[in-house]
């Protein structure tokens, strides 16, 4: 029988007006300050296709969404919220959180449809939609025949590329007068499999990020992201590393495992870097889930379970 795994739930987290955890997380944000969450989770896993949606909803509002799916052409990845870009302005300072009051709703949306066909046949379709912080914009790779490509912003050529050579290069003249040159590069001919590399130079800094995945086994993926920055703009000196891994073990359970860095030299409060390591276990609906962050020789750790039940964040609380 072949490999597949399929679950749905809607988990439910309520907090009473008078709880001293509610009033906590009200006292530190508006943000993380909530009644009641209430996520709704779909996962449908086999070893060539899959499609998963995860929205949670904090009162009424819905401040998370997740979609990705391979079923048909094209595939889709979708996420948006509306907290991600004022969270982390009030997470850099009350002075410009009090500015920005007006952007509180600003959202935060990406897009991307793909026709996942081998590049070097010349039929790779891609487009990618943003939305962040109210600033639109479209990014297309058209095709023109063969193995040539344009890439289109906004409906504006910005570069033409043949995928045999593996690379894109194309620059852009931003409103200050600074020249932005961007260089793509990719390993592989597959979009399944393959490792595709971008760096952004912006006043002689380089700035790369690397993402290597395989999917084509969707039972058994893996996907890498690493990113390191120079001299950035808010963030400084940084970098940001990820390993995620998932396995369809059989029809009733599933892993996925996380770890990586994080560190940024604009934090003095951050000595050292943030270390992740995380699992997340189904098990017949049976649910474990550790994250564990170190940093500044501490660890923090939260955990979820539902058999028997458990919800920690420690060493903070357990209960």
């Amino acid at each position: 029988m072949p490999t597949s795994f399929f679950l749905t739930m809607k988990p439910t987290l309520h907090f009473h007006d008078d709880s001293y955890i509610h009033k906590e997380l009200c006292h530190f944000s508006s943000y993380t300050c909530f009644t009641e969450l209430v996520g709704d989770v779909h996962v449908d896993v086999g070893r060539q296709e899959g499609h998963m949606k995860i929205t949670v909803n904090k009162d009424t509002e819905e401040i998370y969404h997740l979609e990705a799916t391979n079923k048909q052409a094209p595939y889709k990845f979708v996420f948006n919220s509306p907290y991600v870009v004022p969270f982390f302005k009030y997470m850099r300072g009350q002075t410009w959180f009090t500015w920005m009051m007006p952007a509180l709703k600003s959202p935060f949306d990406v897009a991307v449809e793909f026709y996942p066909v081998q590049m070097n046949k010349g039929a790779i379709q891609l487009m990618v939609n943003t939305n962040i912080d109210t600033h639109e914009n479209m990014i297309q790779v058209v095709p023109l025949g063969g193995d040539k490509f344009n890439v289109e912003f906004n409906h504006e050529v910005v570069a033409e590329f043949v995928t045999a050579d593996k690379k894109v290069e194309f620059l852009r003249t931003l409103k200050d007068g600074t020249t932005l040159k961007t260089i793509v590069t990719w390993t592989g001919g597959d979009m399944l499999e393959n490792t595709a590399t971008a760096t952004v130079m912006y006043k002689d800094v380089p700035q790369v990020a690397t993402i290597g995945w395989n999917v084509r086994d969707l039972a058994h993926a893996t996907v890498m992201v690493d990113v390191v920055g120079k001299k950035a703009p808010m963030v400084g000196d940084f970098e940001f590393h990820r390993n995620v891994k998932w396995n369809v073990i059989n029809a009733h359970e599933f892993e996925m495992t996380w770890d990586g860095k994080t560190a940024t030299n604009m934090m003095k409060a951050l000595a050292t870097p943030i270390m992740t390591d995380a699992k997340i276990n189904i098990n017949n609906m049976d649910i474990q889930v550790k994250i564990q962050k170190k940093f500044n020789a501490k660890t923090f750790t939260m955990m979820f379970n539902t058999k028997p039940f458990k919800f920690a964040f420690l060493p903070f609380f357990e209960m």
